[in-house]
């Protein structure tokens, strides 16, 4: 742990649904790289349109992460919590970053398929 620990989060905020309407954070800003499973997953979020129907899907990466311990952010239940800072780069919320809780980050997880050579050449 730091003597800044207080600080770690900066000016971020987890509201509607997530997002973060504070100042962006990186892993250069107390964000860890290292230490959950994760960290470089891509993950898809929703975007509802008014009858909350969802019209449209932003992707992006798991870039960061807090254990509990060092998050500044309480869940519901008062309790400390760690969260996942997601860095979005397609779709309508490109350029946008979240910070989610697991349950958020669980739910938003794209699905590794294993065994799926597409991204390397197969020999022929």
């Amino acid at each position: 742990g730091s003597d800044s620990d207080d600080a770690v989060l900066g000016g971020t905020t987890t509201t509607n649904g997530g997002r973060t309407t504070g100042a962006a954070a990186d892993p250069g800003d107390g964000w860890r790289v290292e230490g959950s499973e994760y960290v470089g997953r891509r993950v898809r979020r929703s975007i509802f349109d008014d009858d909350g129907k969802v019209a449209a899907y932003s992707d992006g990466v798991v870039a960061g992460w807090l254990p509990a311990r060092d998050s500044d952010y309480l869940d519901a239940a008062g309790q400390p919590a760690a969260l996942w800072h997601v860095k979005l780069d397609t779709g309508e919320l490109a350029g946008d970053e979240e910070d989610l809780e697991l349950d958020e980050l669980l739910e938003s997880l794209v699905p590794v398929v294993v065994g799926d050579d597409s991204a390397r050449g197969a020999p022929s």
